[in-house]
């Protein structure tokens, strides 16, 4: 991802803008999570260097990826089981009708529920619906980031037996 540089503070709301690419945004956010090793740069989550504290971020950060949840909320519920104090939601903009309704009052729960603050990532597709789902989450102060994903440049020693050149 090209200048990918951001920080959110405890229990602070950050949507991701994927730009409609549903590779780019799962990617994202499972790397936000630690369950994806980051190929350049440097990413700390809750304070704890990835890949090094994969393990910690894990454990501590749940994921809900709701593209292809039979359930959204309940997704949603066993993102933020446990020790999770940061979750990474993946799809928060194809939600309608109740599953809607149905997450946005899971968020809007476990804020309340925690005695530390909840600090939401969402990578979406589209921001305006994401932004609705938010606002009935009661998550009104929200910082955006927008990706470029780099393609990966393949040279010559590189080259796999996988893959064809031409």
């Amino acid at each position: 991802f090209e200048s990918a540089d951001f920080h959110v503070e405890d229990g602070g709301t950050l949507i991701v803008d994927a730009r409609g690419d549903s590779r780019v945004s799962r990617a994202f956010a499972l790397m936000l999570a630690g369950r994806v090793a980051p190929t350049d740069g440097k990413l700390r989550v809750g304070g704890h260097l990835l890949p090094g504290r994969a393990a910690w971020v894990r454990g501590h950060v749940g994921v809900a990826l709701l593209n292809d949840a039979e359930d959204s909320a309940r997704e949603m519920r066993r993102a933020l089981a446990g020790k999770a104090r940061i979750v990474v939601i993946d799809g928060l903009d194809t939600l309608e009708g109740a599953g809607r309704d149905q997450v946005s009052a899971v968020l809007r729960d476990a804020a309340s529920a925690l005695s530390v603050p909840l600090t939401v990532v969402a990578v979406v597709r589209r921001d305006g619906p994401a932004l609705a789902v938010l606002a009935e989450a009661h998550r009104s102060s929200v910082t955006t980031l927008t990706l470029t994903a780099v393609a990966p440049v393949i040279t010559p020693s590189e080259t796999t037996p996988s893959e064809v050149t031409a």
